[in-house]
């Protein structure tokens, strides 16, 4: 697992490669307990079940979206920027990769025909009320 952390030592996003998940037998969270948006990866052995259940609401102030790329198919060139707007560092993303973005910002570049899963918190406003612009 790759952190990526801001100038002053905050956790900004982290990259799982699909080694760090894949062959894993254990339940694993990489977020932390107090984060908004929870993200593991779970083994269950056959014949084990996860019991029906219904998760409890719960009142929580403004938060900061938080997103998750999986990529699929394809090649992502990702940019990964700090709160401030800087560039923190570029990678690439592979098949199988996942980006968790917990702060900052992020473009994307995509060299070749790609399909990305994207997960993130809401409530969407529209691009107009959830998106500001790096230039």
């Amino acid at each position: 697992m790759q952190v990526i952390k801001d100038g002053i030592g905050r956790d900004v996003a982290f990259i799982l490669g699909v080694t760090d998940y894949v062959g894993e037998r254990t339940k694993k969270f990489y977020s932390e307990p107090e984060e908004i948006l929870q993200f593991g990866a779970l083994f269950f052995a056959g014949g084990s079940e996860a019991k029906p259940h219904i998760h409890k609401n719960k009142v929580i102030g403004e938060v900061q979206t938080m997103e998750v790329i999986f990529v699929i198919s394809g090649t992502v060139n990702a940019t990964i920027y700090g709160t401030d707007k800087k560039v923190l560092t570029q990678l690439k993303l592979n098949v199988g990769d996942i980006l968790i973005q917990k702060r900052g910002g992020h473009g994307f570049k995509f060299p070749c025909d790609t399909k990305i899963i994207e997960i993130k918190n809401g409530q969407y406003f529209g691009h107009d009320n959830d998106k500001e612009i790096i230039e």
